[in-house]
């Protein structure tokens, strides 16, 4: 689903908090229903990311052009390496349910 058409359909699967995981483990696999406890807290920790980016960028917006240059280097770096720390944060807390499902 996620490749196909039905992306946004499939982000709103992930995203439910509310569909129990047997009902995922049967109709989309263990693997899925397991990466469950990754995926959700995954999209809130990217849904915080994506708001405290949107205020920095705000903030570039008042700096003049070679101020802004400089901030908008630096952040890119301090957003991107937050982003992958915190997905391998999760990973990590996970890791063990993860591997079962394989």
């Amino acid at each position: 689903m996620i490749s196909s058409d039905q992306r946004t359909y499939a982000i709103t699967v992930i995203r439910d908090p509310d569909d129990p995981w047997e009902g995922k483990k049967r109709e989309y696999g263990m693997f899925f229903a397991r990466s469950m406890a990754l995926l959700r807290p995954w999209f809130r920790k990217l849904e915080a990311l994506t708001h405290d980016w949107r205020r920095m960028m705000k903030r570039a917006e008042e700096l003049d052009d070679a101020k802004r240059k400089d901030y908008l280097a630096d952040n890119f770096l301090v957003y991107g390496y937050r982003g992958v720390a915190e997905y391998f944060e999760l990973i990590c807390k996970h890791h063990e349910l993860l591997k079962e499902a394989v």
